[in-house]
């Protein structure tokens, strides 16, 4: 065979399977339809019985915990044994205020000391 008629033969089953009547529509059975229907009303009219609600278990408080030790005043190993370092401000929470305090100092700030030798009042 040639493959054009092998084509052409091809086309023609598919033309003719296309033109086949389908099947037709199974007829629905009334009685069968109408007791499913009961069924089904009969079925949502009976309430089932619903489950109660399990308690929920309450949680344990939770423990409140205790804030850490603050630490010790930082001290050199430079410094001299002798010279005992001591905190301006003996409060801890006084001392944080100040620190973090917007109208205080800003960090890095340093004071100098200066002091003038030989001035004179009448120059």
């Amino acid at each position: 065979m040639t493959p054009r008629l092998f084509l052409s033969l091809s086309l023609l089953a598919f033309v003719l399977a296309a033109c086949a009547p389908s099947t037709p529509p199974a007829t629905m059975d009334v009685n069968a339809v109408y007791t499913q229907a009961f069924q089904t009303a009969v079925a949502q009219l009976q309430p089932t019985q619903t489950p109660l609600p399990t308690e929920t278990p309450v949680p344990p408080p939770t423990a409140i915990r205790t804030p850490p030790a603050l630490p010790s005043t930082f001290v050199a190993s430079q410094l001299n044994p002798l010279d005992t370092p001591h905190t301006y401000v003996q409060d801890s929470c006084e001392y944080i205020h100040n620190k973090w305090n917007s109208n205080n100092a800003a960090p890095g700030t340093v004071v100098m000391v200066i002091m003038f030798h030989g001035v004179n009042k009448d120059s």
